[in-house]
Formats: C-alpha cells, structure tokens, sequence
C-alpha cells in the first residue's frame, strides 16, 4: 500500500474516532465546557501518534488491530509448505559420511553417554615376555611384538609424511577455505546494497509524498478544530434555550 493511501485512511478513521468522542462529550456538559484548546491540541497529537522506527520517514504508527489484521495478511500470504521446505536457492544439506572409527566413538558416546579417553597409548608400550616356560604363550607375545613393531613402523612412517608434506596440504585446505568465505563476504556485500538501493528508494518515495501528507495533515486538524467549536457552540446554543424555557416556566 502507498504511504499516501495509508495515511489518508488513517486520517479517516482517526477523524471518525475523535467525533464519536467529541459527541461522547457533548452529552456530558461539564467535560465539554472546561476542555482547554491545550487539551484538544494535545488529544490531536495523541492521536496522531509518534512515527514507525522502520518507516519514520512519514508514516504513523498503526493501531493495534490495523497491525493484527497485517500480520494475517502475511501470514495467509505465506505458502504451508514453505515452513518444512527449503528454499531452492538454498543448498541442499549434504549427509555427512563419517569414517568407521567416528562412527564407533559417536555409537559409543550414544550407548555409555560418556566421551571416550583419547589415545590408546598401552599400544606404544613395550609387550611384556610371558612368565611361563609355554610355547604357545611365547608364540603369541611373538606375535603381539610383530604387530606391535609394524604399528609403530607405520605409525613412524606417516608422521614422516606428515611432516614433510603436512604443511603444504594445509595451506591448500586454508587457501580453499579462504576462497570461499572471500565468496560468501561478496554475496553478503552484493546483499547489503541492494538492501541499501531499496531504503533509498522507499525514502525517496515517502519524500515524494511528504508535502502531500502534510497538507492531508494539516487540513484533518482545521477541520477537527471547526468540528470541536461547532459542538461547543451547540452545546452552548442547547443551554441557552434550556435557561430561557426555565425562565419562561418561572414566569408562568
């Protein structure tokens, strides 16, 4: 709705607001008679009310149920299904594929509710020689030194790798990283202006309109003000012939 449409009905209805109070009042004579033109000046600008934070420009502030039945207009606006479905510019959620020993530490912290302690470090250590004379029981330490050994070989192995070509794949991982939140700041940037191109318009369109708002303005107070004097005149026209009709009764 253009600002100038909007405030012309809220002339409207503030008008019609006021005249039902102003006949309210002409009923009681008292508070009619004792209302000061400050009271009235200051009922007008009550009235009026202060302007929208987001539209301070021209616009006043709406009413409570002018605000409720905007609400429903959006709200009825607004597709069911757009509550459970993304957007389709949004990117899809992508299922992430975590290796089978994440997944044991994730079933694991699901099952026991606990973290698990880390490192295994009893695998570094050195396997200890059997106390019996058996054979079997040597084979089998044998064996754990064997695989142990291969471990730690491995294990040594990749630490090597990792030191000589570790750094450069994590400047490639950073430089990845980089490239695309240098990206995401560019949308975000493009974003903001346009965001900054639409309040510069809306300004200049309630710019635009500001004189003719003002004269709206201007005229709805005249008129309020000539209203107000014709029900006081009134009210003091009904006194009158009232104190004459008394007189009148009097003399008979």
């Amino acid at each position: 709705m253009a600002p100038s449409t909007r405030n012309i009905g809220d002339l409207a209805m503030s008008t019609s607001c006021l005249h039902c109070f102003v006949g309210a009042s002409a009923s009681s004579s008292s508070a009619l008679v004792h209302e000061t033109p400050t009271e009235v000046e200051s009922d007008v600008h009550r009235i009026v009310g202060a302007s929208w934070r987001d539209v301070r420009n021209i616009d006043i502030a709406p009413s409570g149920t002018e605000r409720e039945a905007a609400i429903a207009l959006l709200q009825s606006s607004i597709e069911p299904a757009s509550t459970t479905t993304l957007h389709p510019l949004l990117p899809q959620f992508q299922t992430p594929n975590f290796s089978p020993l994440i997944a044991s530490a994730h079933d694991t912290i699901a099952q026991t509710g606990a973290l698990p302690k880390g490192i295994d470090l009893s695998r570094y250590e050195e396997p200890t020689a059997p106390t019996t004379a058996s054979i079997k029981a040597w084979r089998d330490s044998l064996r754990a030194a064997y695989a142990s050994h291969e471990y730690l070989s491995q294990r040594s192995q990749n630490l090597q790798l990792l030191r000589t070509y570790g750094k450069d794949a994590w400047l490639i991982g950073n430089e990845a990283v980089e490239a695309e939140m240098k990206a995401l700041e560019k949308e975000v940037e493009e974003a903001r202006r346009e965001f900054e191109q639409v309040e510069e318009e809306r300004r200049q369109r309630q710019e635009g309109v500001k004189g003719e708002i003002e004269g709206l303005e201007e005229t709805w107070r005249l008129g309020l003000g000539r209203a107000i004097e014709v029900e006081v005149a009134g009210e003091m026209l009904r006194r009158e012939v009232l104190a004459e009709r008394r007189r009148q009764a009097a003399g008979r």
